[in-house]
Formats: C-alpha cells, structure tokens, sequence
C-alpha cells in the first residue's frame, strides 16, 4: 500500500493537538515524517521510540523527547512498515486537563452534595414538622382540651393518623359525655 505522504503529514500534524506532535519513524530512529521541533531524517533515539521500536505494549508514560522536554507518550510499532507511530504531548498540557477535569469533578460533587443535603432537609421537615403537630396536638387533648382538632394536611399516612386521633378523640368525648349522663340519672 502506497500512500502520499502529504495526506500522512496532515492527519499526523493534527492529531495530537496545540502541544503535542504525532509523527512516525524509521527502523533506524530517522523521522519518516516532520515534528514541530524537527525535519525528515532526524534521529529520534528517545525511550518512547526505543520501546516502540521493540514492540513494546504501549501505555502512556512520561519520558523526555527529543529536545529533552518532559512528554506523555503513546507508541505502537508497525511491523509492515518497519516502523513506529508516536504521539506526544507536553506534560503541562496533560496537567493542565488534569487540573481541570479535577476542577470539574470536585464542583459537581459539591453541588450535588449541596443538593443532597437540602433535599434531604426538605423531605425530613415534610415528615417531622406534621408529625410534631400531630404530638402536640394529642398532648393538649390529654391535657383536657377535648375541643381540639388534630389539622389533616396531607393524604398520606401521617393524614390518616390525624384523622384516626381525631376519631378516637371523639369516641372519648362521646364515651365521658355518656358517663357523665349516667352518673346524673343515678
């Protein structure tokens, strides 16, 4: 397969973004394509090209290039060619998406824990503030105020429990105004 090597240089020059360079080379460590920082010919003996060049798995890991800059790479040899594919790219790039992404990553688990507890807050004063009244309520009934009425606010259990106190309030009313009806016909 026989392909222009303008249309490589292309796809290679922009395929590792603003500070990264992704360019292929010889068996021989010559660059078979051109890099920012160097021409068709150059050697490149960095570890990235060595460990490509032996047909290493390729992970990313951090070495010098070429100008003896601190680089993230990426490697894969290709054995039809005789040749390696490396992408490159400055290790303040890397670090700089690092921090970003952590950025992001912190601020939405901030928010959602912001989001969490205030919901959690509405939900438990939707539950407590009803059932408080409902205590209170009982409370003064005991206490001898039998007029009272147990307020329903919802549909939920927690009406149905004011509803329940309000029919066991009246079943007392009814039973202590038949005592005392007894009591005055005896």
């Amino acid at each position: 397969i026989r392909a222009n090597p303008d249309t490589i240089n292309s796809i290679l020059s922009t395929g590792a973004g603003e500070t990264g360079n992704a360019y292929l080379i010889g068996s021989d460590f010559s660059l078979l394509t051109p890099t920012s920082g160097g021409v068709m010919g150059d050697r490149i003996d960095t570890a990235g090209a060595r460990a490509a060049l032996l047909g290493q798995t390729s992970i990313t890991h951090a070495y010098p290039d070429a100008s003896g800059e601190e680089v993230l790479g990426v490697y894969r040899r290709l054995p039809d060619l005789q040749a390696a594919i490396l992408v490159e790219g400055t290790l303040e790039a890397a670090t700089k998406y690092n921090y970003v992404n952590l950025a992001v990553n912190v601020s939405v688990a901030l928010s959602s824990l912001i989001i969490a507890v205030f919901s959690s807050l509405l939900i438990t004063r939707g539950i407590a503030d009803p059932i408080t009244n409902l205590s209170e309520t009982a409370s003064r009934i005991a206490a001898g105020e039998s007029e009272l009425v147990a307020e329903r606010t919802s549909n939920d259990e927690i009406g149905l429990l004011a509803d329940s106190l309000n029919r066991m309030k009246d079943q007392m009313n009814g039973l202590i105004a038949g005592l005392e009806q007894r009591v005055q016909d005896r």
